[in-house]
């Protein structure tokens, strides 16, 4: 459909598929919608990971706690408000728009108003649930045919099908099963419920209709309750999601932890560049100008070089200030970040931080040079410490600051397996957010030496495993404990 807002100004909504819940089930098209929006409006069962990632204004109009923010006509009549005011308007919605989201409701209110509007469909939580379940919803020996139901209808629907997918049924279960039942279906049949499908803290369990009619077993919302042939198909112990390890990683790389296990992404910090620019301008006009000029550039972390780029074209130059001079990387990861601007690492550390960088240098004969080190305000003085005992003039010059995130999303630890850390800098966020306190079977992942101290020192009566090099498929680590009481 297309149309132009009220008084002749574009303004267009986009009804976006949030998916069941796992952020990475959102699809392509639909980060797209998501990062151009002026304003996102959004509902409850959204996953807070990806309402953090908008950036547009926020709207949340969902229902907490039985409460809804916002009546359906209130949420209808905003959205054509912000159309008309020219703004690109991202209507997010768990799931599906339109299987059960009231997304038909709304692009006829849209139609209507003749507001302009795109529909990018997304995961619905029936897929979500039975994939992550190991339970194929077709099958050719055991369902052919699957339905797709409320729960809270009434009469409660019972289709003449193989399998039977009930959304919000949590509260009405009992009702379910007694309906099912009376249509002449088996007490034996099998039901599946899923409750926070796709998320850490997903729970399922295996049951029968008949143990349901006898009160033998109940459901919290929100979940997904699948009714027949494909419920004999969920895979024991809960499927394949429910056996992977759960790492929460809060730092601002996944990348080195992600042959651990089902990785769960929250950055809890962000960089910015350094509050007074004035050293690190002074320091690239350094760069190649006479007998005070460095002959060698170190990077110890992604976001060094990225800031650092950023200043040298702010600073109306490229790639070729670096011309002659020799470049140092702590690891392969901060060498695949020089290359994506055009530069190649001389020297490349092993991953392990100061150390390993210093090592790789002293190595190479790096020894009588001038070194810059474009570091973050944050950085601790031991790797210009080492470069130093090797003989060489090191310059550290702040290129970027660490902080703390705004609005940052706190994951239910209860189906977290490790809390794994890159820096002390996100270890301290940490800290600040879930506190003093963690589950007892949660197991603590340092990236190198110096990350593990700031664990220890949050976290003083409970073990680190540090893990060493880069933490790529296999590195190893070792279990380091806690000496304290």
């Amino acid at each position: 459909m297309s149309g132009t807002a009220g008084g002749g100004v574009p303004g267009r909504v986009t009804l976006v598929g949030a998916g069941p819940g796992d952020p990475g089930l959102l699809t392509e098209r639909g980060r797209e919608a998501l990062a151009v929006a002026d304003d996102v409006v959004y509902d409850a069962l959204v996953s807070a990971r990806i309402v953090a990632a908008c950036r547009g204004r926020r709207h949340f109009v969902g229902k907490r706690a039985g409460v809804q923010a916002l009546p359906q006509a209130g949420i209808e009549a905003l959205l054509i408000r912000l159309a008309r005011a020219g703004r690109r308007v991202c209507r997010l919605k768990g799931g599906d728009p339109f299987l059960f989201g009231r997304g038909g409701e709304e692009v006829e209110a849209l139609e209507r108003a003749g507001v302009e509007y795109q529909v990018i469909p997304g995961v619905t939580a029936a897929l979500g649930a039975a994939a992550f379940c190991g339970a194929a919803l077709t099958h050719r020996e055991r369902s052919s045919s699957v339905a797709f139901c409320t729960g809270h209808a009434e009469p409660v629907p019972v289709p003449a099908t193989d399998t039977i997918v009930y959304y919000m049924a949590a509260a009405s279960l009992a009702r379910v099963a007694a309906a099912v039942l009376a249509a002449g279906w088996p007490a034996a049949t099998p039901v599946l419920i899923v409750r926070d499908a796709t998320l850490p803290q997903q729970q399922s369990a295996a049951t029968d209709l008949g143990r349901i009619r006898d009160g033998a077993v109940s459901a919290a919302s929100p979940s997904v309750v699948v009714v027949g042939g494909a419920a004999a198909l969920a895979a024991a112990g809960g499927g394949w999601y429910a056996q992977r390890r759960k790492v929460l990683v809060t730092g601002l790389r996944a990348e080195p932890f992600a042959h651990l296990g089902e990785v769960i992404h929250t950055p809890l910090i962000d960089t910015a560049p350094a509050a007074d620019r004035a050293a690190l301008r002074r320091a690239i006009g350094r760069l190649g100008a006479g007998p005070a000029a460095f002959d060698h550039v170190a990077f110890a972390s992604r976001p060094a070089v990225e800031h650092f780029t950023r200043e040298l074209l702010d600073d109306g130059r490229d790639a070729r200030a670096l011309a002659g001079v020799a470049i140092a990387a702590a690891g392969a990861a901060i060498a695949a970040a020089l290359a994506r601007f055009g530069l190649r690492a001389d020297v490349t550390g092993d991953g392990s931080g100061a150390g390993g960088l210093a090592a790789a240098c002293a190595a190479a004969g790096v020894r009588g040079a001038r070194i810059l080190l474009p570091a973050s305000d944050l950085t601790r003085p031991a790797l210009a410490g080492r470069l130093r005992a090797a003989g060489n003039e090191v310059e550290v010059v702040t290129c970027y600051r660490t902080v703390p995130r705004p609005d940052p999303v706190r994951e239910e630890l209860a189906g977290i397996d490790a809390a794994a850390f890159s820096s002390p800098s996100g270890v301290a966020a940490f800290r600040a957010l879930y506190g003093g306190e963690l589950p007892d079977g949660l197991e603590l992942l340092a990236l190198g030496e110096l990350t593990a101290q700031a664990v220890r020192g949050a976290y003083p009566r409970r073990a680190v495993r540090v893990l060493s090099g880069s933490a790529a498929p296999g590195a190893r680590g070792r279990a380091a404990s806690c000496a304290a009481p």
